[in-house]
Parts: structure tokens; C-alpha cells; sequence
């Protein structure tokens, strides 16, 4: 399996078949179909469809991956029959947890274990150290409401949670480690949260848009 090294994770609609275009088209090094957050409910069955027509086969450009839905929810066994079938680089497994992650094993693809919760957090090292984890990444926005941390502008509410992801991946030894995702449309904002995140030890960051892959790449060294 090839590891999960890159600098920018483009997030995408997984039933959005231009967005997913020009994500291909852009300049990220991995775009992510994501079947869980940014897919609604009633688009899921269609987002599965859609990525067994366009993803069927290899092809050049970013890197592909798929972000599953919850592996201990309803949803987890449609998502991986269908990453059983796709030509992908890595898998996606959002609130990563110690009792469910071993389930991912069986796609065979490198996983990136997304700490969202406290009992993640707690378990990062634990998470890393699986022999199918290939990679940690930082799902802010969850991990801020479990913990019932307060946003501030400058992130310091996350300064605990990002060191902790770093120091449990490198401990564990695994070669991605992926801060936030970047949502706002601000791109001074995104280059200087991933500098940043650089300086933090993060080797990658994901964002909503892009327009801003080249300026994360440029934050993390090849």
C-alpha cells in the first residue's frame, strides 16, 4: 500500500459530479469523496452511484480517497462494499474509534483515522499504532463540540487537541498527519492556518475549495 504523504486533502460532495471534476482538475495532491458530512441523507444512494461511474478506474491526477460513513452506524456496509470497487489510494474513517477502526481493515486501502470525539483523542496513539492506519487527521468542528470548546479567532482552543495528534502519529509512526479543514473562503486564512499547522509538526491540510490547494502545498515541504 502506498502511504497517505500529502499536503492538501480537497474535500468534495461525493454526488457532485462537476465539483468532483474539478477537484480532479485542481492542483490538490488528494481529493476526498466524502459520502459523510458534506452528502445529505437523501443524496448517499446517488453519491454511490455517481462514484461507481466516475471512479471505477485508475486514473492520473490527485490522489483518490473515499470518507465513509460512521463504521458502527447503518450506513458503514453499503460504503465499504462500494470502496470494494473503486480504484482508490486511501479511506477515510470519521469519528475514529478504538472498537470500530479494525473494521476498515478489510478494504486493504491505508486508512486515515479522523479524530472527532474525546475518546479519540485519547486514543490517537492506540489509533496510529493499527497496522492498516496510515495516517491521523483532525476533524475540528466535532472534536469542538464533544469537548464543548469555544471558537476562538485565532484557534488556541485547538492548540492541545492539533499537539496531540502530532506527538501520538509520530510516536505510532504513521507517515499523514492532516490538520483541519479550512472552510472559510478567506485564502490568506488558509495559508496561514497551514503554515501554521506546519509549525505544529502537521505534514497536510484539508480544505473545502480549490483555490486554496496551492497555497497549503506551499506551507509543507515535499
Amino acid at each position: 500500500m502506498t502511504p497517505l504523504r500529502y499536503r492538501s486533502l480537497l474535500f468534495v460532495r461525493a454526488d457532485d459530479v462537476a465539483a468532483l471534476e474539478r477537484a480532479l482538475a485542481s492542483e490538490a495532491d488528494a481529493v476526498v469523496a466524502d459520502l459523510e458530512d458534506l452528502t445529505p441523507p437523501d443524496a448517499k444512494a446517488r453519491a454511490r452511484d455517481v462514484l461507481a461511474d466516475l471512479w471505477g478506474d485508475a486514473s492520473t491526477g490527485p490522489a483518490r480517497l473515499v470518507r465513509v460513513n460512521e463504521l458502527h452506524g447503518p450506513l458503514a456496509a453499503d460504503d465499504l462494499a462500494l470502496v470494494a470497487d473503486l480504484a482508490l489510494d486511501g479511506l477515510l474513517v470519521p469519528q475514529a474509534a478504538v472498537a470500530t477502526i479494525d473494521v476498515a481493515a478489510g478494504a486493504g486501502l491505508p486508512v486515515l483515522a479522523v479524530i472527532e470525539s474525546a475518546r479519540g483523542l485519547h486514543d490517537a496513539y492506540e489509533l496510529a499504532s493499527r497496522p492498516h492506519v496510515d495516517a491521523l487527521g483532525l476533524g475540528a468542528n466535532d472534536l469542538g463540540r464533544d469537548l464543548g470548546t469555544q471558537p476562538r479567532e485565532d484557534a488556541q482552543e485547538l492548540l492541545y487537541a492539533r499537539s496531540k495528534v502530532v506527538a501520538d502519529g509520530i510516536a505510532a509512526g504513521v507517515s499523514g498527519l492532516f490538520d483541519r479543514v479550512w472552510v472559510d473562503a478567506d485564502a490568506m486564512g488558509a495559508a496561514t492556518d497551514a503554515a501554521f499547522a506546519r509549525s505544529l509538526g502537521f505534514r497536510g491540510k484539508s480544505t473545502l475549495r480549490p483555490e486554496h490547494a496551492a497555497a497549503i502545498n506551499a506551507a509543507f515541504p515535499v
